[in-house]
């Protein structure tokens, strides 16, 4: 049912390795929620919106992401994961610089859902093509995967405090 098949051993190069290719896309799209909760105040501020209509841009995350993951998944199922994760990229990108040029609450909104999607889809496509290396070569893999979320700034940040950030990333 799965349009890919494990790749062999002896045809899967082991430097950067797939765990750290996939983390690196997987992480930013992890703390979607929480790093828009903690740009609420500003936002409120420049698109001049009411606390009310500002749940939306949370709103519009969470289920995007919903949506995101679910068709990815069905449609990684079809037409494979490369694909998929590069129209999630794509989406996932577009949603990002749509909220960065946004003028208003609607157009922030937009490009939250379109951010979401991207996010779901990255998520589902990730996760699969961890899936579908050798079963030697998963535990690495998804150990790298994880590593690349705890080294993601929104985690390291929690960790050291915002005076020591630096300490962290050297």
């Amino acid at each position: 049912m799965l349009a890919e098949k494990a790749v062999p051993h002896s045809e899967v190069p082991n430097a950067p390795g797939p765990g750290w290719r996939l983390g690196v896309l997987y992480g930013p799209a992890v703390y979607g929620v929480s790093a828009a909760a903690v740009a609420l105040p500003d936002a409120a501020q420049h698109l001049r919106a009411s606390g009310p209509a500002l749940a939306w841009i949370l709103t519009a995350y969470a289920v995007g992401i919903g949506v995101g993951a679910v068709t990815a998944g069905r449609i990684t199922d079809l037409w494979g994961s490369r694909p998929v994760l590069l129209i999630a990229v794509t989406l996932l990108t577009t949603g990002a610089l749509a909220c960065a040029v946004a003028p208003n609450l609607a157009a922030v909104v937009t490009g939250r859902i379109l951010l979401a999607v991207g996010s779901g889809a990255v998520k589902a496509s990730a996760l699969t093509m961890a899936a579908h290396l050798p079963a030697p070569q998963r535990p690495a893999a998804l150990a790298r995967f994880g590593a690349c979320l705890v080294r993601q700034p929104p985690f390291e940040m929690s960790l050291v405090g915002p005076g020591r950030r630096g300490a962290a990333t050297a």
